[in-house]
């Protein structure tokens, strides 16, 4: 077998969702978006592949990756058997002459300012023409860049040449456009063409038209395309081989031919149910995924799919918030709402991977676990197959070192006030770190997992420098009162004074605090002695990978 062109193995491209300083410092700054996530296909000369799947599943960030315009977290993309995964400035330079990317809106990728001829020429005028033995030349002349732009535009079906040379985009119809941004393509003689959607702004008048035009240039030029779509009824068309998308991952990738023919994971199954049939006598009855797509920045866990899909099993990859999700879906009825008011609404809950858990009063533990019991018991299916375990337990206590932390925090703040005013100050700020330590601290109970060492780390830093502040100010207005120059010199050799002075009050305020936060625990301690936690826990997924069904791969545990 030839070595193929393009070998994609286990790209991960993920992006950092932003979140404010605080936010960061509270824990969840690790939060990514799974763009793509494990993607693993090739590509052999002069082959269609085809990239299927629905809107947001990461087929235009695997396009913008392959040609260096977003660069992978993981993974290794071999090119002619190189490796091009974070090429160097001049490497990319070099590769994006070979690897060449159609975007789906032409009118986009067309500057306004510039006539569509100038902006073949500036291809060529920045990468050369290429010439009979592979090499590129810089042309001789204005004159020979045009003439080689004609020779683009009639490859392209834009004749007469030079009537569209001058034109702009706006004077050009969709698909002169499209042929337009084909042309800028074709220039270069790319060994690869990447297709996002090319059609998918077209009207369906001139779309079949479009696709028998790059199907020409296929077989003109001998390319190589990764067309990415989300019809299948396209992919179909021009497709030799597909590989179908979910959320970040390939769920199955084959021939055309069987794939359509006979469909194997579910959800390829329910993207060829949703093309139209014209004849009504052959229509029949849809099972198409149900809900919305989850968010890619919490994927589920095992099959991406599992939650929507209609022949889950029980071992797909259920978890805690799945049951948060069916209580959700549940209390859209009002009936059922009031009846399972008890089990308290879904945001009372909270998720922690395989386990569900939501505290609840002493005397009301029994009810709440019958109640969780019985809408598992008749909600059924796959999701109720899978619960390991209902159970009651003691409540989890807080993070107390976390909670202590908060306390200290809080105290630190106070003692680093006490500079900025005279005498009596330091206490009053020291009270005010009790009260402070306490309200947090007691807040740690519901989100201790929020918690990070950052936080404690920060609340130092603040000390330390709201202390030397308070003090430099401080002795800064001493020194201005009894009327000595005020100058560094002059404050930095009275500082070791203030600094001898200061630590019995900042003490006195660090205590105050540390006081606040021992209130906290112990008042927490006698909270978690009244509170019970109603559990649901749910069995660990099979594993879950690529596996070769017949001709083809699928990534599926019915196979």
């Amino acid at each position: 077998m030839s070595e193929p062109l393009l070998d994609v193995r286990d790209l991960r491209v993920y992006f950092s969702v932003f979140r404010g300083f605080v936010q960061r410092m509270l824990g969840g700054g690790d939060a990514k978006v799974h763009a793509v996530d494990g993607v693993t296909f090739s590509i052999e000369p002069r082959e269609v592949f085809g990239l299927v799947g629905e809107s947001g599943c990461g087929k235009t960030t695997i396009a913008k990756t392959l040609v260096g315009l977003v660069r992978p977290t993981s993974g290794e993309i071999l090119f002619h058997g190189k490796d091009v995964t974070r090429p160097n400035k001049r490497a990319l330079f070099r590769l994006r002459e070979e690897i060449q990317l159609i975007y789906q809106d032409a009118h986009a990728a067309l500057s306004p300012a510039m006539s569509v001829g100038e902006a073949v020429a500036d291809v060529l005028r920045t990468h050369g023409l290429p010439s009979e033995d592979g090499d590129r030349v810089r042309p001789e002349s204005e004159e020979a860049l045009r003439d080689a732009v004609y020779s683009v535009f009639d490859d392209v079906g834009l004749r007469p040449p030079g009537f569209f040379y001058d034109k702009y985009p706006d004077q050009l119809s969709g698909g002169q456009k499209q042929r337009v941004v084909a042309a800028r393509v074709i220039a270069l003689r790319p060994h690869l063409i990447v297709a996002d959607e090319p059609v998918a702004m077209l009207d369906m008048s001139i779309r079949a038209r479009i696709l028998e035009f790059l199907m020409d240039l296929k077989a003109r030029y001998q390319l190589t395309y990764l067309f990415i779509t989300h019809d299948l009824a396209t992919a179909k068309f021009v497709c030799d081989r597909i590989a179908i998308m979910y959320l970040g991952r390939i769920v199955e990738m084959g021939p055309s031919r069987t794939i359509y023919a006979d469909p194997k994971h579910p959800y390829t199954r329910a993207l060829l149910q949703a093309i139209p049939i014209p004849n009504p006598e052959r229509r029949t009855k849809k099972v198409l995924p149900r809900g919305e797509v989850p968010n890619a920045v919490w994927p589920p866990a095992g099959c991406r799919f599992h939650p929507r899909c209609p022949v889950a099993l029980p071992t797909c990859g259920w978890e805690g918030r799945d049951f948060i999700a069916l209580l959700e879906e549940r209390w859209l009825s009002s009936d059922l709402a009031s009846r399972e008011a008890a089990a308290g609404p879904p945001d009372a809950w909270k998720a922690n991977e395989l386990v569900v858990r939501r505290d609840v009063a002493r005397e009301n533990e029994k009810g709440v676990e019958g109640l969780v019991k019985e809408i598992v018991k008749e909600a059924g299916g796959p999701m109720a197959q899978a619960v390991y375990d209902i159970r009651v337990e003691d409540a989890q206590p807080p993070d107390w070192v976390a909670g202590v932390s908060y306390g200290l925090v809080a105290a630190l703040f106070g003692g680093a006030l006490w500079g900025l005013i005279a005498g009596f100050g330091g206490y009053v700020f020291g009270i005010v770190a009790v009260v402070i330590g306490w309200t947090v601290a007691a807040a740690v109970r519901r989100g201790a997992e929020r918690v990070t060492p950052g936080i404690v780390g920060l609340g130092v830093v603040l000390t330390l420098l709201g202390v030397f502040v308070g003090d430099v100010t401080g002795l800064t207005i001493a020194l201005w009162r009894l009327g000595f120059d005020i100058s560094i010199v002059n404050v930095l050799a009275a500082y070791p004074i203030i600094v001898a002075a200061s630590p019995g009050q900042a003490a006195i305020a660090y205590l105050f605090g540390l006081l606040g936060a021992a209130v906290a625990a112990r008042r927490l301690r006698r909270e978690m002695k009244e509170v019970r936690s109603v559990v649901v826990e749910f069995r660990r997924p099979d594993p879950l990978g690529p596996k070769e069904v017949e001709d083809r791969t699928v990534e599926c545990l019915l196979y």
